[in-house]
């Protein structure tokens, strides 16, 4: 027992010695093998220097000796396990606090609030490009709640430490070719004081409907360990863009999903952009030739008929069917064959033939004989495109058939393509063939708009020998804005010839075909591809279907690419009301992020016409503003038309009856009616309608009755027989658009029984005055009231009449 007692003594003085009482310590409570920093002490900067009570906010100034050489970016980080915590965030950038570390030892000032559980201090130094690393502290001023055997530390809301995360820099938006590859570094940047760990960088398209890169791309989620305060770590992604997407600007959205220094979980979004380029031409299939086997197609003999056509575009076209038109059993039928034939693929820039095999009728006339080519293919967008074109076939005069006496020969037509601007002749002969003199020779060459003579298009012979020729040549030129096909040029022969002393009138018609390169096709020239993508209305609607002044209208809008051959992308439509009839619900600008060749686009916006708009048509504006695939800007307007209508307030007054009605005793009725709206009412009538009863002055035509006015309206009515007799004012009238209204006054009027008429079939007594006197007046007094009656009537009638002339008059002179 003895020998127990002095080693726990013996530890005890050991122990003494290591602690000194009333000494402040600083050590190290972790000793991690070489560690790059190390806390040597501290001492309290700001604050209570003996002692540190719960809640007491102190600065601490730490001593730290550094190894290694200085980071070029350092954060303190204090522990969640620590008896403080940080009065600004756990977190202090050395950086920002202008903290010098780059020595071998340096001291930190670092603001803290003690929890007032235990003496413990632990912080962890997070260097740029290093390890983290842990050192505590035990703080000997601290004054714990409980003994510091027992710690129970404050919990401490670490939700509140959200590092932040986003793409750094802006630059341009990054661009690539369809068909490409397109690879996406995006400097991902903490902007925050606290740390993000296990960083999950996600990729999605903005538009689920409108991918730009191909289907199948698994690289659409990068992850990063860990991205320090301040630092930027990159996240590429390899995108390969649909050859087939439309060129524009596409939107993305960048997901975050990541951590902070004490595990709490956080995600976060954004939005960033990228163009796509596409420099290929879309699909566009077009009649480059045709010809025949023989080159003169004989009446009752075959011929063989190839049809040549060609992709003027750079993008591949599929399943296109060539048709051949105006077929008939008097002139080019089918031989065993079908008029249809379907190719499967026609590359950029190429060419493919389809023939068909066919029979001339028997008694087929000389000369160039029409049928038509008609070309079926779907565009890019996937809309059908049908384009017919004329072509003309020679057919050989037979020896059997009656020639005319004036015959075409030598015909010279272009056979090459020709192009916007170009000019080119139409040259042939006259010959008289027959054996009578032709007179009065007319030679007409006429052809559709696109083909426009430059010389006169009309020549007259005055008379053509049996034998005789005459040469003619016609200059035309292509219109600019021509489309690309095949044009018929018409050459027609009017003349006159004697037969048997009478004069014949004669006709000859031949044709010959143009082929022409529109704008916009491939294998143009240089000045026939600039083409202008153009954006109309194609179709608008109103809902409903007129704008009540001071109220809200929904008005839909169709926009078309008229275009055949050209996207367009970036539309701005902005809607203005040059005289400021309409106001715009929301914003009055629409984006529209691409619109296809040929494609339509639906948009819906609301307005609202002004309160004291006149009824009339008002003009809305829209304002174009796009590009087209080479990013060339354009602009256009278009204007739709909206009507205004002012709301129709008709306001009558009850039906005064002038008098008590008896059958087959005239009453006048009375109705005062304004007009309360803004609007002028049209060929205003109005008229008394009911059962019972006939009416005089029953209709009363008030013309154009405008705001403000007031006026009467007086019929008179005669009863057939007593009791409640019921009718109606019937107020009629146009706004305006031209539309009819009917407003229905209802009455009732209570018709009495008439009194009885005197006796006077035989002959009375006498009465003496002074006693029957009363008798007898009572018999004739129900006479004299209904006499009373009508004679008030007629006055009103009269009064109120003149009342309404006169404030006619005074109308009439106000309008003058």
């Amino acid at each position: 027992m003895k020998f127990k007692l002095t080693a726990a003594a013996l530890i005890l003085v050991m122990l003494a010695a290591l602690f000194p009482a009333g000494r402040q310590t600083a050590q190290a409570e972790t000793a991690s093998p070489g560690p790059v920093y190390d806390l040597t002490g501290y001492k309290i900067y700001k604050g209570n220097t003996a002692q540190i009570n719960p809640a007491d906010e102190v600065t601490l100034r730490l001593s730290v000796n550094q190894k290694g050489g200085a980071p070029k970016e350092l954060s303190l980080q204090i522990d969640d396990s620590s008896s403080f915590y940080g009065k600004d965030g756990n977190v202090l950038d050395l950086n920002k606090a202008g903290v010098d570390y780059s020595g071998a030892s340096f001291t930190v000032d670092l603001p803290v609030v003690y929890s007032g559980s235990g003496q413990k201090l632990t912080v962890s130094f997070l260097p740029d490009g290093g390890s983290p690393e842990t050192q505590s502290l035990t703080i000997t001023q601290a004054v714990p709640v409980k003994p510091a055997a027992t710690p129970t530390p404050t919990p401490v809301d670490t939700t509140k430490f959200v590092p932040k995360l986003a793409v750094a820099g802006g630059g341009d938006v990054p661009s690539g070719e369809a068909g490409g590859m397109l690879t996406l570094a995006l400097p991902i940047k903490n902007g925050s004081s606290n740390a993000a760990r296990s960083v999950t960088v996600t990729l999605e398209p903005g538009d689920a409907a409108k991918i730009p890169f191909e289907a199948g791309v698994v690289n659409l989620s990068q992850t990063i360990d860990q991205i320090n305060p301040g630092e930027t770590r990159a996240a590429a992604f390899n995108l390969k863009l649909r050859s087939d997407a439309a060129a524009g600007v596409y939107a993305l959205k960048l997901n975050y999903a990541f951590t902070n220094a004490a595990g709490d979980p956080f995600t976060s979004s954004e939005g960033l952009y990228i163009k796509v380029t596409n420099s290929s031409v879309p699909a566009r299939i077009s009649l480059v030739s045709v010809s025949q086997t023989p080159a003169e197609a004989v009446p009752g003999q075959k011929v063989k008929l190839a049809v040549r056509i060609a992709n003027d575009g750079t993008v591949p076209s599929g399943n296109v069917r060539v048709t051949l038109t105006g077929l008939k059993a008097d002139g080019f039928a089918l031989s065993g064959d079908t008029g249809s034939r379907r190719i499967a693929s026609i590359a950029g820039g190429g060419t493919q033939e389809a023939v068909f095999s066919l029979t001339a009728a028997a008694g087929l006339a000389g000369g160039s004989q029409p049928l038509g080519v008609r070309l079926d293919y779907k565009d890019e967008s996937g809309a059908a495109v049908s384009d017919e074109s004329p072509i003309f076939i020679p057919v050989r005069q037979t020896e059997g058939a009656a020639p005319a006496a004036v015959v075409i020969d030598k015909l010279i037509s272009p056979e090459s393509v020709m192009l916007p601007g170009d000019r080119f002749n139409v040259g042939f002969r006259l010959v008289n063939s027959g054996g009578v003199k032709a007179q009065n020779v007319k030679v007409s060459v006429t052809s559709d708009k696109e083909l426009i003579p430059v010389t006169l298009s009309n020549v007259i012979v005055p008379s053509l020998a049996p034998g005789a020729s005459k040469a003619l040549s016609f200059k035309l030129a292509v219109a600019p804005d021509a489309a690309t096909r095949n044009y018929p040029v018409s050459i027609a022969v009017e003349y006159d010839v004697v037969q048997a002393g009478q004069t014949v009138k004669n006709t000859l018609q031949q044709y010959v075909g143009v082929y022409v390169q529109g704008k916009g096709a491939a294998t143009a020239s240089p000045e026939a591809l600039k083409t202008v993508p153009r954006i109309i209305v194609s179709r608008y609607a109103v809902q409903p279907g007129q704008v009540a002044a001071g109220k809200e209208a929904a008005v839909e809008l169709a926009l078309l690419n008229t275009s055949s051959l050209m996207g367009v992308s970036n539309i701005k439509l902005t809607v203005t009301s040059d005289d400021g009839t309409f106001t715009i619900d929301g914003s009055n600008t629409l984006f529209i992020e691409s619109l296809p060749s040929r494609g339509t686009v639906q948009r819906a916006l609301k307005v609202r016409a002004k309160p004291d708009a006149e009824p009339k048509v008002y003009s809305l504006t829209l304002n174009l503003d796009y590009e087209d695939a080479k990013g060339n800007p354009y602009t256009s307007k278009e204007t739709v038309s909206l009507p205004v209508v002012q709301e129709n307030r008709l306001n009558a007054g009850e039906v005064t009856v002038g008098g008590e009605a008896y059958p087959g005793q005239p009453v006048p009725l009375s109705m005062e009616f304004y007009n309360m709206g803004k609007a002028v009412l049209y060929n205003l009538m109005v008229t008394v309608e009911g059962e019972g009863f006939q009416s005089a002055n029953g209709s009363y035509y008030v013309g154009n009755f405008a705001s403000g006015r007031s006026d009467t309206f007086q019929p008179t009515i005669t009863a057939n027989a007593p009791g409640e007799l019921k009718g109606e004012v019937v107020f009629a009238f146009e706004d305006a658009a031209g539309t009819r209204s009917e407003i229905r006054k209802p009455f009732k009027v209570t018709v009495m029984e008439a009194p009885p008429a005197p006796d006077m079939s035989g002959a009375q007594p006498e009465q003496p005055l002074e006693a029957g006197g009363k008798s007898a007046l009572r018999k004739y007094l129900p006479y004299g009231l209904a006499a009373l009656a009508v004679l008030a009537g007629a006055v009103t009638a009269l009064v109120l009449r003149r009342r309404r002339r006169r404030r006619k008059e005074m109308e009439l002179d106000d309008d003058f």
